[in-house]
């Protein structure tokens, strides 16, 4: 008896959907309302500039927050705003946790931490990244301090004096010629001609 000639099995295609892309104004507008409000009703004014900066940043053509949800983008942004400032340290004001912030933005832990790594890693964010501090945070900050030290740029510490310990002059500078500290460095006395 001849056999069936079974067809070849093949798999079915699924067809391409392509994810609806928001335009870059929409998008800015959404990621703006949602932050706004979040730091409107949990954080400050402070929080609310520095967010509507990186809403500002991230809406650019290859963004990832052109797809999906622009509520959990927005909760990315204030996330990552706050990973920057350490909002979750209890020295801090305002101070929430990243437990308690994902509960807050009705968002999980785990999609929150996701889209937050996405912009930390897209935007090469450090604690204290300078270009995402909050102004209250700026004399706090450790690599602005670096970057405006004037032993950094203006030279080695003048290391006399009882304001330099170990080659670094206190805030007030001791007072010698081409100390590290002084804003305007003293004038030579002129020499008298005879």
């Amino acid at each position: 008896m001849p056999t069936a000639r079974k067809k070849p099995v093949t798999k079915s295609k699924k067809p391409v959907v392509k994810k609806k892309l928001h335009s870059l104004e929409t998008l800015q507008k959404e990621l703006i309302k949602h932050t706004d409000a979040f730091c409107k009703q949990h954080l400050n004014t402070e929080y609310r500039n520095m967010c509507r900066v990186m809403a500002k940043g991230l809406c650019v053509d290859e963004s990832p927050a052109r797809t999906g949800d622009t509520a959990v983008w927005a909760g990315a942004i204030v996330a990552t705003v706050g990973y920057v400032n350490f909002l979750d340290d209890k020295e801090m004001k305002p101070f929430i946790s990243r437990g308690d912030l994902a509960k807050k933005l009705d968002i999980s832990q785990t999609t929150l931490n996701k889209h937050r790594k996405v912009l930390i890693d897209g935007f090469d964010i450090i604690p204290f990244d300078p270009d995402f501090t909050l102004p209250s945070m700026i004399p706090m900050n450790p690599l602005i301090a670096m970057a405006t030290s004037p032993t950094l740029l203006e030279g080695d510490c003048c290391g006399e004096g009882s304001c330099c310990e170990g080659g670094s002059c206190s805030m007030e500078g001791c007072g010698k010629e081409g100390c590290c500290q002084l804003v305007e460095k003293p004038k030579k006395a002129a020499k008298k001609r005879k």
